[in-house]
């Protein structure tokens, strides 16, 4: 597998890309050559979340919650020992737990985006055009006193 990669996939891809293997771009520190290790942990990556979303999917249209239900009986942990057994670890690997670590926090980061971005909506309340119409006041043009005749009242 590993001289596949190195003698195929590799040059295919800089032969697509080749500024990413020019000396002068030496300083581009996050493109890593593609071996095995790469290929199977976006393998693993993917097929986590397809699979952990189709077991969400169904629980979904059987409990019509919005997944609140579906998330706290376990998709994930299922999902996991399928994903464990694809890959092809053994029950005792810890590296599918590596990967439902990864999952977790990517699903935890865009709830929370989701979260705070809905929050904010509320925050912002528009401005609303309220009349602002003036009432009268009798008291303010001090003409209400001078109209009216005490005098009759006791007469």
């Amino acid at each position: 597998i590993r001289t596949f990669y190195k003698e195929k996939i590799d040059p295919a891809f800089i032969s697509l890309f080749p500024h990413y293997r020019t000396k002068s771009n030496k300083i581009i520190n996050n493109m890593v050559n593609i071996t095995p290790h790469v290929g199977r942990h976006t393998w693993a990556n993917i097929t986590l979340e397809f699979i952990y979303n189709s077991l969400l999917s169904e629980s979904l249209i059987l409990a019509q919650d919005y997944g609140i239900r579906a998330r706290m009986n376990g998709v994930l942990e299922p999902a996991i020992e399928q994903l464990r057994a694809l890959g092809g670890w053994s029950l005792t690997s810890k590296v599918p737990l590596r990967y439902a670590k990864r999952f977790i926090e990517v699903v935890s980061n865009q709830s929370n985006y989701k979260r705070t971005k809905h929050s904010d909506m509320h925050l912002a309340s528009p401005e609303t055009n309220i009349s602002q119409r003036k009432t009268y006041n009798l008291l303010e043009d001090n003409i209400y006193d001078e109209d009216f005749s005490f005098k009759d009242l006791f007469n």
